[in-house]
């Protein structure tokens, strides 16, 4: 196998971490049992950067599975805004790669402290982080590879949800859980024909990508974490449904917009960006979440797995843009190099 082509996507890295973290499938469900959903009548989904906009991925999810009144929130906002509204029949459910985020860990003590019997989940990367060292109590899921793993975060909303009867539970799992090597698969025959298009276009320059539904909270990680924090690129999210209402007069020969597209409802109004940019005949990266499409038996798992898979062709697009750039995590500027 081709070295380089390895350092964009390693099948085997890939595959150990999803079936490191799909390992905790019994314990989210187990977890989720216990808390008993109807004495919970808030719940607030914590998080800093890509923690933050996974969850934004899964709102659609969050919405249709758990009806509860529930936010998406920072660290800080979690203090500053809604610190009353926090109770005991409250769920926090918390996201962090480092388990070190200041904001985060002197929210977590802040409620600790004040508040009693608040039940909270954290989804953590790292293991033996500063949040592990605190004695805050909480149940903890390993993210293995990332902040909120977005495969296990959509299993514990199914595991809360009472609606859908346990064969249905256990069917949706049993998927899950073999998924995996389907995804990789798709992922390694993709990573070509993505070089391929970033080969198109000159890297550096500034970059609006677009898209929308349940892809949204991956783009704007995207251009937020990957494309500004690590690769000084200056880029923006712009929601497709938006397009129309102010950035499409920005596109010209000279700027050019990526494209998400959807494969549910919101197809529709991705195609219709689609064809205004088409009219420039010029070179753009297009993602069709079509070519990445599996034989989904459920339709959770569908809502789920897109997501995830779309935070993985990202993370190929930054070992592309890195092979160019030489930029890539451990390239920073300002991020604990400075005082901030």
């Amino acid at each position: 196998m081709d070295k380089n082509m390895t350092a964009i996507f390693n099948e085997k890295k890939f595959l150990s971490n999803y079936n490191k973290a799909i390992s905790q499938i019994d314990k989210i469900e187990e977890f989720a049992n216990s808390l008993d959903i109807n004495k919970i009548d808030k719940i607030f989904f914590v998080g800093s950067g890509g923690a933050f906009t996974k969850f934004v991925s899964m709102r659609p999810l969050i919405i249709e599975l758990i009806p509860i009144s529930n936010v998406i929130t920072s660290p800080e906002e979690l203090i500053s805004l809604y610190i009353d509204e926090i109770t005991e029949k409250s769920l926090i459910v918390f996201g962090t790669k480092t388990g070190e985020t200041v904001e985060l860990i002197d929210a977590l003590n802040i409620i600790d402290k004040t508040k009693s019997n608040i039940k909270m989940i954290g989804f953590i990367g790292d293991e033996n982080t500063s949040i592990d060292n605190q004695k805050i109590i909480f149940k903890r899921i390993s993210s293995v590879d990332t902040d909120v793993h977005i495969i296990l975060f959509g299993w514990l909303l199914i595991s809360l949800n009472k609606k859908i009867n346990q064969e249905n539970k256990n069917q949706i799992k049993d998927e899950l859980i073999s998924i995996g090597q389907n995804i990789s698969d798709i992922l390694y025959n993709q990573k070509e024909i993505l070089k391929n298009q970033v080969s198109e276009r000159k890297i550096g320059t500034r970059e609006m990508w677009v898209g929308s539904g349940r892809l949204w909270g991956e783009i704007c990680c995207y251009t937020n974490y990957v494309l500004e924090e690590i690769q000084w690129i200056f880029s923006q999210p712009i929601h497709s449904s938006e397009f129309f209402h102010g950035p499409f007069e920005l596109v010209d020969k000279n700027f050019v917009p990526n494209l998400v597209l959807n494969t549910d409802n919101n197809r529709e109004q991705d195609l219709r960006v689609k064809k205004f940019i088409d009219s420039f005949e010029i070179k753009y990266i297009l993602i069709d979440m079509k070519d990445f499409y599996l034989p989904y038996k459920y339709s959770e798992t569908k809502k789920i797995v897109e997501p995830y898979i779309l935070n993985h062709v990202f993370d190929i697009l930054l070992n592309i843009y890195t092979e160019s750039t030489g930029k890539s995590t451990k390239t920073r500027r300002y991020y604990r190099k400075i005082d901030y």
